[in-house]
């Protein structure tokens, strides 16, 4: 009895999906092949570029398998049957590099937390200075008055004088007690000025680095936001309030954020380092913000009476168990990152 040849359906984009070769290529295809080796398959490619019409025409049966990055969703979960999922992604954003404005650099000593530690190191030189006083107004009247204004004055003073190692001289303890607390605050002073100097540096430093417009989910608000057709990117910038502009493929994405038609890519991550490492010229001035969202599994699709999901399922299985996905994810990953 001849074997059956299965017809599958390939769907997705690089590094998982390359059909612009003359035979087919990528992850996702490289551990479909193991797989169907595992079991012996037969099979003839067929491509279809749109995901979500790929996925009807497997729940319609026109098809035995879907291959590609197929993110394993709860509404086509309905539909169609998922293999256990061979890679785990999560969406990511790209826009465009600004450098810093005079605003940006000083923006952050403007904020509530710069605001609140000015007051915390008031409120501590303030104590310090009247301890100073009690200690020192009936040694060192000329230098610590009686007056309690003057006196706690001149005590803060002393206090800052301290804490900035300025050494003006101008006044000293004279008293055990003044000592003691004179010591006391020199060494916590030293560690403030150290940390609130590094803070200031710190500060600075990151404030004059070049970042990207859009920095996290919460920045698509009102902004017109690039995502391939299909993909559960949709949703996402909906639920952030951005505004969705699909469009066929990663490549025309970043040609309009290019152009300044769209502010920012909203994506699989994945796919969005394989571009910009393969397209250097579309890439130059644009660059893959740190946040990650919503980790989903990618993973092949046949419909909910298939007679080959439990052998595909299977194949998986070993190639997971032998380490076979995992050297082929180092394959055409890694060395991207790298």
């Amino acid at each position: 009895m001849a074997q059956d040849t299965l017809d599958v359906l390939i769907s997705g984009s690089p590094p998982f999906v390359m059909t612009d070769v003359s035979e087919p290529s990528g992850l996702s295809i490289d551990i479909w092949e193991e797989a169907a080796l595992n079991n012996n398959f037969l099979f003839r490619y067929h491509n279809e570029p749109d995901t979500e019409s790929a996925i009807n025409s497997i729940e319609a049966g026109r098809f035995d398998v879907l291959v590609g990055p197929i993110s394993i969703l709860s509404e086509r979960a309905d539909r169609v049957r998922f293999t256990q999922p061979y890679f785990v992604s999560s969406i990511s954003l790209v826009s465009k590099v600004e450098t810093p404005s005079v605003w940006d650099r000083i923006k952050p000593f403007f904020s509530k937390t710069f605001f609140i530690a000015v007051l915390v190191l008031l409120f501590i030189l303030g104590i310090v200075g009247t301890l100073i006083w009690l200690a020192e107004r009936k040694k060192s009247p000329e230098e610590f008055p009686p007056d309690v204004l003057r006196g706690i004055g001149n005590g803060i003073w002393f206090a800052l004088v301290t804490m900035t190692t300025v050494g003006y001289g101008d006044r000293a303890p004279k008293t055990l007690a003044g000592r003691i607390v004179a010591g006391g605050w020199m060494i916590i002073a030293l560690i403030t000025t150290t940390s609130l100097v590094a803070g200031i540096a710190s500060t600075l430093t990151v404030s004059g680095l070049s970042s990207t417009s859009i920095r996290n989910a919460d920045d698509l608000a009102g902004e017109i936001v690039a995502v391939p057709h299909s993909s559960p990117s949709v949703e996402f910038v909906n639920q952030y309030g951005g505004k969705v502009v699909e469009v066929e493929n990663i490549r025309e994405a970043f040609e309009k954020l290019n152009n300044g038609a769209v502010k920012v890519i909203v994506y699989d991550k994945p796919q969005l380092e394989y571009f910009m490492e393969t397209n250097k010229d579309l890439s130059r001035g644009l660059k893959i913000a740190n946040a990650e969202y919503l980790p989903q599994g990618y993973g092949f699709a046949t419909s909910l009476e298939s007679q080959y999901f439990t052998g595909i399922n299977v194949g998986l299985l070993e190639l997971h168990e032998s380490g076979v996905v995992r050297e082929l994810v180092n394959d055409w990953l890694k060395e991207e990152e790298e």
